[in-house]
């Protein structure tokens, strides 16, 4: 027993004094709509990594802390170090494969899956961002692949379309306009997929992938594209899914005249694409930002048509294309609709 109390009064002193600022700093204060502090984030993780350089020596000779059972000395450590493996603070456990596989042993235990899946119905209910809309919307997909890349908690919340729940209440003070998505962030309630995209990057900046840039002239140019996905490219893109993948999917006849004509317009801006592309790698510059993540929708849905056609025989579009529906972040996305 005093071996397990020397590692208790470890965690207890020296591990959760780091751990709880970093995880203040990292999950705490962006709930809050606070910024985070990197000179604190920097002192802690250097204190981490001491302390865990220990727990690597100590691990290497007996599975648990306190000896070869599971014990309060292991235990105490689960709150932290669950919210800590939501952040980029997790790479300093994964590097010690000792303590890595201490982790691992210890938040697969049943009784701390219960803590989590109690908490994680709790947090759906009463604190995640909710998304009001259906995964066959091309809108809802967009605010989704946002949500996904910047590693964000969110509960899809089903709106049925063909029952015309998007037309009445409850959903209508969400969306005056009665179309998905609606989105709630705590008390802001937000419609149009592009404007809630670009609340999102912003405000979760520090999260995951960086979709906005901070710098004016960059921002600017990124702007540029994104009106040029909403005003040229959605128009005919949107009408060729509509007439392609959504009409057949509910018994209705394609109008081929539309295609056609439609087609023909996307070709125009692919072609003002193209020749963007082969100066950049990404629309908006050399990194993936919501100017890209904007088609994603229209895109997927397309590549499995005849219009996929239009995109292969323009070589930096198509390579561009491959890239962004490649993104773990949309591939989730996609997964859902499958599910």
């Amino acid at each position: 027993m005093s071996i397990v109390s020397v590692w208790m009064e470890v965690e207890s002193q020296q591990f959760n004094s780091a751990a709880a600022k970093l995880s203040y700093e990292l999950i705490i204060k962006p709930l809050m709509k606070m910024s985070t502090d990197e000179t604190v984030v920097e002192q802690n993780q250097e204190k981490l990594e001491k302390v865990l350089d220990v727990y690597e020596a100590r691990l290497s000779q007996s599975k648990y802390l306190g000896g070869e059972a599971f014990t309060l000395s292991d235990l105490n450590h689960l709150p932290i170090l669950n919210n800590l493996f939501k952040t980029k603070i997790k790479a300093m456990f994964d590097e010690r494969p000792h303590v890595s596989a201490w982790c691992a042993d210890i938040l697969a235990r049943p009784g701390w899956k219960k803590v989590v899946q109690r908490f994680t119905i709790y947090f759906s209910a009463e604190m995640a961002i909710k998304v009001h809309g259906t995964i066959l919307s091309t809108a809802t997909r967009r605010v989704l692949a946002c949500l996904n890349e910047k590693e964000l908690d969110f509960e899809l919340v089903p709106v049925n379309l063909g029952a015309g729940d998007h037309k009445k209440e409850p959903f209508l003070s969400l969306n005056p306009f009665g179309q998905v998505p609606g989105f709630e962030d705590g008390d802001l309630k937000l419609f149009e997929s592009r404007a809630i995209t670009q609340y999102i990057a912003r405000t979760y900046a520090d999260k995951g992938t960086p979709l906005v840039y901070e710098d004016p002239k960059k921002m600017a140019i990124l702007s540029v594209w994104m009106e040029v996905e909403a005003q040229r490219f959605e128009i005919p893109a949107s009408k060729l899914s509509w007439e392609l993948c959504i009409k057949p999917a509910i018994g209705m006849v394609t109008d081929d005249a539309i295609v056609e004509e439609q087609a023909s317009e996307l070709a125009k801006v692919l072609d003002v694409y193209e020749a963007r592309l082969a100066k950049s790698k990404y629309l908006g510059g050399d990194t993936f930002t919501l100017a890209d993540l904007h088609h994603l929708p229209n895109i997927n849905y397309l590549m499995g048509t005849r219009v996929k056609a239009v995109y292969d025989s323009r070589p930096h579009v198509s390579a561009w294309c491959a890239d962004i529906l490649a993104r773990p972040a949309w591939q989730k996305v996609v997964a859902m609709r499958n599910q």
